[in-house]
């Protein structure tokens, strides 16, 4: 099994229900309705490398600079076997 492939034991949510909440959760674009839709459409590496000037409130988007965030691990990853 590949690494981004989920079994079913570790889905919370089926296909349908996921697609209900986020239909829901983009009718308002407030901050709580964003973070919802941030669990469902990013992972946990691209959580933690949001910036906040990576979220345009105004339009309810956000943005993630994918070469900044390989620069970030390859630091991170020679910090590590310094």
């Amino acid at each position: 099994m590949k690494k981004s492939e989920k079994t079913d034991a570790q889905k919370c949510f089926t296909d349908e229900e996921r697609i209900r909440i986020l239909k829901l959760v983009d009718k308002k674009p407030d901050i709580r309705n964003l973070a919802i839709h941030l669990c469902f459409q990013t992972s946990v590496g691209e959580l933690a490398a949001l910036k906040w000037e990576d979220i345009d409130w105004e339009n309810g988007t956000y943005q993630f600079d994918i070469q900044q965030k390989a620069e970030r691990k390859k630091q991170i990853e020679q910090a590590m076997n310094y």
